[in-house]
């Protein structure tokens, strides 16, 4: 059992890494252009919602993903607009998210010195960065990602149904997202 003062510092430091990391995905976002990609989910997203689902005509177009970010940035497009800040604030939030679930995940399969360093390692990582501010699915694929393990092992654990259940919803979710999503299953 940890010590209260000793539980504090960790709450302090994954508040400071946190932070960190959501100055990082939010800094510059709407300084490059938009994008070929960017462009390609603007348009996936403006589609009806019977195009963006039907699996025959996303698979036959160019817009080859699975429908769940297209609705998402479709709904979101209607309420905050379209200009770079809007179309890639969603993504930032979701990386920003992405690192406080790695330290979720990390905590429950080691411990929270190795959950700190891991959130840490993510926070800065410039790759996840870069896909933070694009209007693009990867942000969530990999925070679906994340929340898909962490119940995984969770239900590993303790079994629970709501576990159960979150890792169905969180995976499903996840495949509805990105094609990649079988190997997170796998």
């Amino acid at each position: 059992m940890l010590s209260k003062n000793k539980s504090n510092q960790f709450k302090y430091l994954i508040i400071i890494i946190l932070l960190i990391g959501t100055l990082l995905r939010i800094y510059n976002l709407s300084s490059e252009s938009i994008w070929i990609d960017e462009i390609t989910s603007i348009e996936s997203s403006s589609l009806s919602f019977i195009d963006i689902v039907n699996p025959a005509y996303s698979l036959s177009s160019e817009y080859a993903n699975p429908p769940f970010y297209a609705l998402f940035l479709k709904y979101w497009i209607k309420l905050f607009g379209n200009n770079e800040i809007a179309l890639r604030i969603p993504s930032a939030i979701f990386g920003a998210t992405s690192v406080l679930l790695v330290y979720f995940l990390a905590s429950l399969l080691f411990n929270r010195k190795v959950a700190l360093l891991s959130a840490l390692i993510l926070s800065i990582n410039p790759f996840h960065i870069y896909l933070s501010q694009q209007a693009r699915m990867y942000s969530l694929f990999v925070l679906f990602s994340l929340l898909s393990l962490f119940y995984f092992f969770k239900l590993l654990k303790e079994n629970k149904k709501i576990d159960w259940f979150s890792y169905f919803f969180f995976s499903l979710l996840n495949l509805y997202t990105h094609y990649f999503a079988i190997f997170v299953l796998f």
